[in-house]
């Protein structure tokens, strides 16, 4: 179990960086009084996330995180297109930088999908063998998009100290966001648990991963959304650390059934 540890890590690395650049190129896109400066901190951490998690994987190579080998032709591609996603997240931050916001909205777009596209891979090199890989891609693109409505959630809840003036509207959506995301996962776990693998509600692992990584952000969005409503925006932010750190809780968890359970959960 230990050996899969930096895998782990890897595949929470990339899912957050990701997951958090889709997130934040809707979020432009939609909410274009969202300020420069909460974009450009948000692509740094996304640099920090996808570039630590590109350099685990290429000093550590696949056949060494896990006690079983991955083969197959994807892995070949995994690391080079980390990379690329780490360097169009660089050119995100100059391009703000240069106050050439514009720019950085297509670079963020063309960043979301290059993040999906190796989300993708990195599913593909680690799907099991006991069910179809798509399911596999459902489960670790889900978990993506699950702590990137949450991370951006929480570090825009932080930004509005810096403009009070914000409209709540940004804040809300990325919440209902965040708990469309949770009700899919949740769909997505009782497909699981009723026809594609129904052995797994034996496994403690699939209740902790539904009760703490599901449910309870799903409940949490409720007096996020109610507190965000009346713009008491640092009670919001606090119920979204609570919320982000269950998210992680249960991928952590569903990461570890899928290494060493064999399924995606």
């Amino acid at each position: 179990m230990v050996q899969g540890v930096p895998l782990g890590l890897f595949i929470f690395l990339v899912q957050i960086a990701a997951g958090g650049a889709i997130v934040q190129a809707f979020l432009d896109w939609l909410e274009p009084d969202v300020s420069p400066g909460y974009l450009q901190l948000n692509g740094l951490f996304f640099i920090l996330f996808g570039g630590a998690g590109a350099w685990l994987r290429a000093i550590l190579p696949a056949a060494r995180m896990r006690s079983v080998a991955p083969d197959g032709p994807w892995i070949d591609l995994e690391v080079p297109v980390w990379v690329a996603f780490t360097v169009l997240m660089v050119c995100l931050v100059l391009a703000l930088y240069l106050r050439q916001r514009p720019v950085a909205t297509r670079i963020g777009a063309v960043g979301g999908v290059v993040g999906l596209i190796a989300l993708a891979v990195t599913s593909l090199v680690y799907a099991p063998a006991t069910v179809a890989p798509p399911y596999t891609v459902v489960s670790i693109v889900g978990g993506a998009l699950a702590l990137g409505t949450s991370w951006n959630g929480m570090m825009l809840g932080h930004w509005y100290l810096n403009t009070p003036r914000l409209a709540p509207r940004p804040l809300v959506r990325l919440n209902q966001a965040m708990a469309a995301v949770v009700v899919g996962q949740g769909a997505y776990a009782s497909l699981l648990a009723t026809v594609i693998a129904p052995a797994v509600v034996e496994s403690w692992f699939f209740w902790v991963r539904v009760g703490v990584g599901l449910v309870f952000p799903l409940a949490l969005s409720v007096p996020v959304h109610l507190t965000a409503r009346v713009r008491s925006m640092m009670s919001a932010t606090g119920l979204l650390y609570i919320a982000l750190g269950a998210i992680l809780a249960g991928e952590l968890v569903g990461r570890l059934f899928l290494f060493f359970g064999q399924v995606p959960i």
